[in-house]
């Protein structure tokens, strides 16, 4: 006849602008526990058969707002399936070279640079988070692009500087459960001025690496210490 899940109870009790109603419920100050589950229950029941494919049975929980659906064969449930099966499932599948341990990701107006320059950029980061993935366990690269507007001072910098490329301002930031690096600069040429910022981003975690090592092999000393 219907289905109560988690989902119904915070959207009718939890979330003030849904209420259950039901009967002489309707419009009063209700008590959770004593509403008929009639009124609280989802319905009609959303449904897939077995031999469904699981991008439809995400597109009916997205389309309905529901967080799960019955497995329905002859008109008999033969289970349920509900988002953190879904969940449960890809971790599953994934496997641990499917998942980059260091995550990058672009923001801003990298859609302005040229193929050429970018497919560059995507290359240095790749090989970066190789290099960041075998420091740390975890981590995210993030790099933002923004492009700056031809203005008086781009006019003043003349004709060379058109011939160098648009101007950009990029920053990145690599961010890991223990410290956050950052590194910006801006100039003319997104590849020039993305070299510009990886060297400085690098330079300042190999300064916090080598920092790391001396205070473990100083720790050492003092432990052996009479």
């Amino acid at each position: 006849m219907g289905i109560i899940t988690m989902h119904d109870i915070v959207t009718r009790f939890l979330m003030p602008r849904e209420r259950a109603t039901f009967g002489d419920f309707a419009g009063e100050k209700l008590r959770p526990l004593s509403v008929p589950i009639e009124g609280v229950m989802s319905s009609p029941l959303i449904s897939v058969p077995p031999e469904g494919k699981v991008k439809d049975a995400v597109s009916l929980m997205r389309e309905n707002d529901i967080s799960s659906v019955l497995i329905e064969e002859r008109e008999r449930c033969m289970g349920i399936l509900t988002k953190r099966d879904l969940l449960e499932a890809f971790i599953k599948f994934s496997t641990v070279k499917e998942r980059r341990r260091v995550e990058v990701q672009f923001a801003g107006d990298y859609d302005d640079i040229d193929a050429f320059q970018m497919s560059h950029i995507q290359s240095d980061l790749d090989v970066l988070a190789k290099k960041l993935a075998k420091i740390y366990e975890e981590g995210l690269l993030v790099v933002h692009f923004k492009r700056i507007k031809a203005g008086i001072e781009a006019s003043e910098a003349g004709e060379a500087s058109e011939e160098a490329g648009e101007h950009f301002n990029i920053r990145m930031r690599f961010i890991t459960p223990q410290n956050v690096f950052s590194a910006q600069a801006e100039g003319f040429g997104a590849l020039d001025v993305f070299e510009r910022v990886k060297d400085s981003i690098e330079r300042k975690i190999f300064e916090e690496k080598v920092l790391k090592r001396e205070k473990r092999r100083k720790e050492r000393g003092h432990e052996r210490e009479p």
